[in-house]
């Protein structure tokens, strides 16, 4: 290696990483991208099997409010002040011009949410593998990292199949979700080595275990509940569940999963309000259940008046309203908010993405470790947590591009 032709090496062939290969590669930085599966983008893939949500059709604030919270939940202004600056460059808008530029036209769908027009994403993967081949990325893949070592140089190794070695390394290694795709979180054991803070990591974007009896489960099991609020305290998800053997999976748990993760850690149960009915008030379904035939079974009466499904009934059975009696006003709170008690979230690997990971106090705003210069860590290595929605994919995108722009100045390639 010699300054005039510097060399950046990217382990992990995932959004972030094939983000910061694209830029740099774009500015006739030498690139070697390595991969430890068949082929690049193996997670983007898995994640557009059911459509691939690029991002939302929102502003890179609205996108941000969703990517800047810490495990619990909370506002975390660090996370802002990391993000801001990836996302305000790459924001919403930014990513659908992207897309377009690799053949692949975008679409809003009802819920705001940004699909290629074929809802698949491996067009666009395809057209961005060979824009990374025509800008001379060196895309290696079967390359199992095993740890990444400074060297007397001021450089680094990477330890794998072979010892590779560079001035910049950029890692891109996942979180600890779909670890079929690569994403095992390995990286922890060699981080830690280099005395780098890790958060442990937590599952996201995950179901909630709930101890569902067999009768309900061989009644509703793979029954989907849909046009539901889910409620925790002050907050609140709308959408659709799916009652599995184990519990609730689905969009409308998955924005809750932060809010209920301190009460489950330290009570070791949470519980969750649903409002079966979600478009009438307490005092519609209080008439409603008086204007009933007075003789009908309390199933009965729910069915017809509400147009509740018979997974509707059978969690209401099983929350107890069958314990109220007659009394109209508390079947209506039962209906409005059917208190279900979750137990646990599902494990890391059945997780759609990973909580906590790399502390942002290791590093710069430029993704860089700050006490080892030269190497950098984006996407869900780090310590956030997105929603689904094509929030995390938003970010990842961003925080990509940014590290990859950040190191380009570094070796004088004007960006």
């Amino acid at each position: 290696m010699t300054p005039a032709e510097p060399s950046v090496l990217i382990i992990g062939a995932g959004p972030a990483g094939m983000a910061a290969a694209e830029v740099l590669s774009a500015q006739n930085v030498r690139v070697t991208l390595l991969e430890a599966g068949r082929r690049p983008g193996i997670k983007f893939l898995v994640a557009g099997r059911s459509g691939l949500n690029l991002t939302m059709n929102a502003t890179a604030a609205e996108v941000l409010d969703n990517c800047s919270r810490d495990v619990y939940g909370r506002e975390h202004p660090k996370l802002r002040d990391f993000l801001m600056p990836c996302m305000n460059s790459f924001d919403p808008n930014a990513i659908r011009d992207w897309a377009a530029s690799l053949g692949t036209p975008t679409t809003v769908g009802t819920s705001g949410k940004v699909f290629p027009v074929d809802h698949h994403g491996a067009g666009l993967l395809r057209n961005w593998e060979r824009r990374l081949y025509a800008q001379g990325v060196n895309i290696k893949t079967g390359f199992s990292m095993k740890e990444i070592r400074p060297n007397q140089k001021g450089g680094w190794d990477v330890l794998g199949p072979k010892t590779l070695t560079a001035r910049h390394v950029i890692c891109a290694l996942g979180g600890g979700s779909w670890p079929q795709t690569g994403s095992t979180g390995h990286w922890q054991s060699w981080l830690r080595a280099l005395n780098i803070p890790i958060i442990p990591m937590r599952s996201a974007n995950c179901g909630i275990e709930i101890p569902w009896d067999e009768p309900f489960i061989s009644r509703h099991e793979g029954h989907a509940i849909k046009n539901i609020t889910i409620r925790h305290g002050d907050t609140i998800s709308q959408g659709e569940v799916v009652v599995t053997r184990y519990g609730l999976e689905g969009y409308a748990i998955y924005p809750l999963i932060p809010h209920l993760r301190y009460e489950m850690e330290h009570a070791g149960y949470v519980d969750v309000h649903l409002d079966l009915c979600r478009d009438l008030s307490r005092d519609n379904i209080v008439q409603r259940l008086r204007n009933a035939r007075a003789k009908s079974t309390l199933t009965n009466r729910l069915r017809s008046t509400l147009k509740l499904t018979p997974s509707e009934l059978g969690l209401l059975h099983f929350a107890g309203i069958r314990h109220v009696g007659s009394d109209d006003a508390q079947i209506a709170e039962y209906v409005k908010s059917c208190r279900i008690r979750a137990t646990a979230f599902r494990p890391l690997e059945e997780s759609i993405s990973t909580a906590g990971g790399v502390s942002m106090d290791a590093l710069t705003t430029d993704f860089e470790l700050r006490d080892h210069p030269g190497l950098s860590l984006v996407g869900e290595m780090l310590d956030w947590e997105a929603p689904t929605g094509g929030y995390l994919l938003s970010a990842c995108l961003a925080m990509g591009r940014h590290a990859g722009l950040a190191i380009s100045k570094k070796i004088g390639r004007p960006t």
